[in-house]
């Protein structure tokens, strides 16, 4: 019977720890599979970053938005940019003229064969040989005025993207004056005093024209004679008739 008893326990007791190891497995593998688990929701975001091709993507897209967010912020060339119209340049002239003592008359003269040479437009050419306001001619002297714009940082709008028949857009107002102040002082030069001194003593726009035509422009081997200038009356010079027109147009807009 003792025998037995003892078989009996050690039984028993074989059985208890069997079943106390099982549930260690029982209680010990539900965490590590719920560890897995954890482990993979974890890694599972990086699986969805963006590729290398997004990210580029990405990377553009932020560039053009800080792009067009700068672009409404800062000024654009064309807006800062200064276009001169007729009537500023009839009015820059004006000015300029009168502080140099000539009255209405006698600037529309000036503004009349200007208009007729370049429709005003100061940076107007052809094919080069003839430029600006009063359509020089290729001398040392526009070469002279040529290399002082150079000197003042406005050169640039003698060539040949500017010489158009439409009006050309200066970069700033400042250039278009410092450009505009040139040409004006060289159409004053000291060695060509003979128009400068008729032309103050005309007494309407049109003989002011005719001054200016003859003593300055020059324009002979024409088909329309001199009328109101008594000393070159009768002779023949270019379009003079339109230069007569355009002054007395200007000398009203003027009075």
């Amino acid at each position: 019977m003792e025998k037995i008893t003892v078989l009996s326990v050690a039984a028993m007791l074989l059985s208890a720890m069997t079943l106390t190891s099982c549930s260690l497995f029982e209680e010990i593998e539900p965490p590590k599979q719920a560890t897995n688990m954890m482990m993979a929701e974890a890694i599972e975001p990086a699986t969805t970053m963006p590729s290398v091709t997004n990210t580029t993507q990405a990377t553009t897209d932020t560039a053009a938005a800080c792009t067009t967010t700068t672009a409404r912020v800062m000024p654009t060339k064309c807006e800062a940019a200064f276009l001169p119209t007729k009537e500023i340049v009839a009015r820059r002239i004006y000015d300029y003229f009168e502080d140099k003592g000539y009255n209405t008359a006698q600037i529309a003269g000036i503004i009349g064969n200007a208009d007729v040479e370049s429709n005003l437009n100061p940076t107007r050419s052809g094919d080069g040989r003839y430029f600006g306001l009063f359509m020089l001619y290729d001398t040392p002297q526009r070469q002279a005025m040529f290399d002082e714009m150079e000197r003042a940082g406005v050169g640039k709008y003698c060539e040949e993207e500017y010489w158009g028949p439409e009006f050309s857009a200066f970069d700033s107002e400042a250039d278009f004056d410092d450009f505009l102040e040139i040409v004006l002082d060289y159409t004053c030069d000291p060695n060509d005093m003979r128009w400068q001194t008729e032309l103050k003593n005309a007494t309407s726009p049109e003989e002011a024209a005719e001054i200016f035509l003859v003593h300055y422009e020059r324009a002979i081997c024409g088909t329309e004679e001199i009328k109101f200038y008594e000393p070159y009356a009768g002779l023949r010079y270019q379009a003079t008739d339109a230069r007569r027109k355009a002054a007395s147009k200007w000398y009203e807009y003027f009075s």
